[in-house]
């Protein structure tokens, strides 16, 4: 983005290929996320194919955080929310959400004043998400954005639990489009740079904390498209 400060941002989402049936059978999901620099460590927002919550599958959902917040307020009654989650170790809102392949999700996240600090709130199509609350380190939104695709298959790697090899994983693809910076008089402002980088250049071994050795797969890509960019998961061999 321009360099500057910023009270909130936009972008639009769009499945382009939802992973197979067997992604769901391993108790695994696919994440893909808008991360926003904002408070003291950011926050982040997007949609994952199965959303877990304490144990319980959501199917899809959007699954929006910030780290450290320590409240939420305007949830609706179908949404789980808490405000110690384990990851980002502040609130976090889950949304049952039937979102659709070749469908575009438009996001908007903007901040407002709340009670001496400032609430961050979360619409997609025109639906209310909910809101994030903080005090008034949560504010302002920095130039520092990105996107992501993640695949959980590692919840069971790292610890040993099961042994994956990367032609087995399953393939889904997410663009991310018209991502834009609004500035406090409602103005946008449009994404000026894109780097990217995938986790693994080749398929190599690691050791996790537990010592036990996996293999960071070399299958996710990014590419350029039209308006955004689009990140590939799993293998497509």
């Amino acid at each position: 983005m321009p360099e500057g400060t910023y009270a909130g941002a936009t972008w639009t989402m769009k499945p382009i290929q939802s992973p197979p049936e067997s992604l769901h059978d391993k108790g695994l999901l696919h994440y893909y996320a808008f991360q926003f620099d904002a408070g003291p460590a950011g926050g982040y927002v997007g949609l994952q194919t199965d959303g877990h919550y304490y144990g319980e599958r959501q199917g899809r959902v959007v699954n929006f955080s910030i780290w450290n917040a320590p409240g939420y307020d305007s949830v609706p009654s179908i949404a789980l929310a808490e405000t110690d989650n384990h990851e980002s170790r502040g609130a976090r809102i889950m949304l049952p959400y039937e979102w659709e392949d070749g469908e575009e999700y438009r996001f908007t996240l903007v901040a407002t004043e709340h009670e001496g600090g400032y609430a961050w709130r979360l619409d997609v199509n025109g639906t209310l998400v909910g809101r994030i609350l903080g005090d008034a380190t949560m504010y302002p939104l920095r130039p520092y954005m990105l996107t992501w695709g993640e695949d959980l298959h590692w919840w069971h790697t790292y610890d040993g639990r099961t042994t994956y090899h990367c032609e087995e994983m399953e393939p889904s693809s997410m663009q991310f489009l018209h991502l834009r910076a609004i500035d406090e008089t409602g103005e946008e402002h449009a994404a000026v740079r894109s780097n990217s980088w995938i986790s693994a250049d080749t398929n190599e071994t690691v050791t996790s904390q537990d010592g036990h050795v996996t293999t960071l797969c070399d299958s996710p890509s990014v590419e350029v498209v039209d308006r955004g960019v689009q990140h590939n998961l799993g293998s497509r061999d």
